[in-house]
């Protein structure tokens, strides 16, 4: 499994924190939704996910070709 890095937060991140940490607290609930469909077996989700994927590792400084 991949390293996971220490996260810091950018200069615009710190001027609306609220607005991000909000942000960021959407985007935890949808994965978590999405993690489901997936579990449950749902293969539109799946592959729609897969497609995601790779523009949301980008957003967490996640390098997917580093993970086994």
């Amino acid at each position: 499994m991949g390293q996971i890095e220490a996260t810091t937060l950018e200069e615009y991140e710190k001027k609306e924190a609220e607005w991000w940490c909000l942000r960021h607290k959407d985007n935890c609930a949808y994965l978590v939704i999405r993690m489901q469909q997936i579990i449950n077996g749902d293969e539109v989700i799946t592959k729609m996910m897969e497609t995601q994927l790779k523009n949301f590792a980008i957003t967490c400084g996640v390098d997917l070709n580093e993970i086994d």
